[in-house]
């Protein structure tokens, strides 16, 4: 005889491959048995679809229904949750769709996918102590505590902006040439706010959210521009922007 763990393990085993394992192990007609954990399953399932869903919603709008429904299903029995919050469901979406066989000739899709996730992420973030970067001995740059980076290779922001405004016929003119693109995604005062960025500054903002000192964030920047280019990329695109503060430094006289 099983115990409770060895039989729990089991009944959650076949809601994910749709086994019936458990049906014999359960008091009744077993067809009715069977039935009510083909029920079960489906309640599951679909629970866990509708959560990739709501992360996911150019994913869906892009490919259909009947196409999410598959790839969720098909995720959700590979990947179960390993919490009860549904909203933290699905961070590997992305990866999944990567080498997922329908989605082979669809390869901005994974892409698609890290911007909703970054999206939803930002948009739905508590607070966070935002990041603060020691510029000199009397000021210090901060920067909004949701504030994330993401580089991608397709114009997922295009492509956002069609879903957004319901608008298919868009997508005729959108350069889909993959190339380095850069965004910075933050939680605004109407939910995620996203800016593009160029590689320099992409590259100096990231080494300060990681805990680098501004010296570090800035050799990162000159990797991908001339000094005049990087520092105008940082002045423009950063300090700038409504994610940035410029503050007396905590520290200062």
């Amino acid at each position: 005889m099983l115990s409770l763990a060895e039989f729990q393990f089991t009944l959650a085993a076949d809601l994910l491959d749709g086994g019936m394992r458990t049906a014999r192990l359960l008091p009744g007609d077993p067809a009715m048995v069977r039935e009510a954990l083909r029920v079960h399953r489906n309640t599951v399932m679909a629970g866990l679809a509708t959560s990739l869903r709501l992360t996911y919603p150019t994913v869906v709008w892009l490919t259909g229904e009947d196409f999410f429904n598959q790839a969720a299903l098909e995720f959700s029995s590979k990947y179960p949750p390993q919490n009860a919050c549904l909203s933290d469901y699905g961070g590997g979406f992305a990866e999944f769709l990567e080498n997922y066989d329908p989605a082979r000739g669809l390869p901005y899709l994974s892409d698609v996918a890290r911007f909703d996730l970054v999206i939803e992420r930002c948009a739905h973030a508590g607070f966070t102590t935002p990041a603060l970067l020691s510029l000199d001995h009397d000021t210090a740059l901060e920067l909004d505590g949701s504030l994330m980076t993401l580089t991608v290779e397709y114009p997922v922001d295009r492509l956002r902006d069609a879903f957004d405004s319901n608008d298919a016929d868009s997508l005729e003119y959108v350069d889909m040439m993959p190339r380095g693109r850069h965004f910075a995604v933050w939680r605004g005062a109407r939910g995620a706010s996203v800016k593009p960025l160029t590689g320099s500054a992409v590259s100096f903002l990231g080494a300060v959210l990681r805990g680098e000192t501004a010296e570090t964030a800035l050799a990162a920047a000159l990797l991908h521009a001339d000094p005049e280019e990087a520092l105008a990329a940082i002045k423009n695109e950063i300090i700038a922007a409504p994610f940035a503060h410029i503050l007396p430094h905590p520290n200062g006289e």
